[in-house]
């Protein structure tokens, strides 16, 4: 066991010393997992924790050092608190590279294990990449398994070939010919909302592979928090729509974030079509339209990137149309509450 206390952190009670001594660690972190990207700044840290959607439970962890005066570690659990997936729940353990190997782990998942099983959470589920080696090494140990191979695919911008592009956006015009294309900038126009809120349900399309996780159901409600916690955050939000020209229904869309603090990245999100509306190239126009959009209004951003499942070959194929090449590989895993309390007794 860890010579260090675990202790709660509360967001609305943490004090500057608190906060700055997080940013330093989540830095730490994240220069590891990230190196190519510049730091987070301080005040985005604390908007993202202290915006949290309603419908979301998040504990949190820390770990000081013996002077207290620097955190080395961090863990948390979070969980909707939906009709889905009852019996889930996320959790993640970060631990500075000078604190490995001395029970920081098993410390914080002991707290984390205790508080799923009060919440009747009896699944967690904790992401692992390739530049962390140490996190894989622990997720086998505790007993937990694979279950969702992703990909992060990186585009550089100064690389697409604007003629190509062009000719993408007018084929897929001329392919699907019934349909047109709208951007919309920021929040989603309140109008239309239900009816993107169930665009947003394409997310269940996308591949899971081994792991234990129900269908979600966006509504508009969660919509509208999901925005409100971006914009405090600093994310700003494009998102491109393809609708049915004789029904006026919306059939796809595709999105992108960015982030001021981080000028040189675009973040593509979601990009999704009706299965009944699949064949006919939208989602090849909707990504080059947007595209085109980025490198007209985004002068500043030099890469895009994605995630995908390994096993989702449709739009890992389109990614490698367009010039998306491998960045990073990750993966979700999935351990069962009972499994990490035999581990835990070891």
């Amino acid at each position: 066991m860890s010579p260090l206390n675990i202790l709660p952190f509360d967001p609305t009670r943490a004090t500057d010393h608190d906060f700055s001594a997080l940013h330093r660690h989540a830095n730490r972190i994240r220069a590891e997992l990230m190196p190519d990207d510049p730091p987070i700044p301080r005040e985005e840290l604390i908007a993202q924790m202290t915006h949290v959607p309603t419908f979301e439970t998040v504990h949190f962890w820390i770990a000081w050092n013996p002077t207290g005066d620097e955190i080395v570690a961090t863990g948390s659990l979070n969980h909707s608190n939906t009709e889905e997936n009852t019996h889930l729940a996320h959790f993640d353990i970060k631990v500075d590279r000078d604190y490995r190997q001395r029970g920081l782990g098993r410390a914080f998942l002991r707290q984390i294990t205790e508080t799923a099983e009060n919440a009747k959470r009896r699944l967690l589920v904790a992401g692992a990449s390739e530049r962390v080696p140490a996190a894989t090494t622990f997720l086998e140990r505790i007993g937990a398994t694979r279950g969702l191979e992703l990909l992060t695919s990186q585009l550089v911008l100064s690389e697409i070939d604007s003629a190509q592009l062009a000719l993408w956006q007018n084929d897929g015009a001329d392919r699907a010919s019934g349909f047109t294309l709208s951007f919309w900038d920021g929040a989603y126009p309140e109008e239309s909302l239900a009816e993107i809120a169930t665009l947003l349900d394409l997310l269940n399309n996308a591949p899971r592979d081994n792991l234990q996780i129900e269908d979600t159901h966006t509504t508009p409600e969660q919509i509208r928090q999901y925005e409100q916690a971006e914009a405090a955050a600093g994310r700003q939000t494009w998102t491109l729509f393809a609708r049915h020209t004789a029904t006026q229904k919306l059939v796809g869309f595709t999105e992108v974030t960015w982030n001021p603090n981080r000028p040189l990245v675009v973040g593509q999100g979601l990009t999704g079509v009706f299965p009944e509306h699949t064949g006919k190239g939208i989602g090849l126009w909707l990504k080059a339209t947007m595209l085109d959009r980025i490198l007209r209004d985004r002068p500043e951003a030099q890469f895009i990137r994605t995630g995908n499942a390994n096993s989702n070959a449709a739009m890992l194929a389109i990614n490698r149309k367009l010039g998306f090449r491998p960045y990073i590989s990750r993966c979700l895993w999935q351990v069962e509450t009972e499994t990490v309390r035999a581990y835990l007794t070891t």
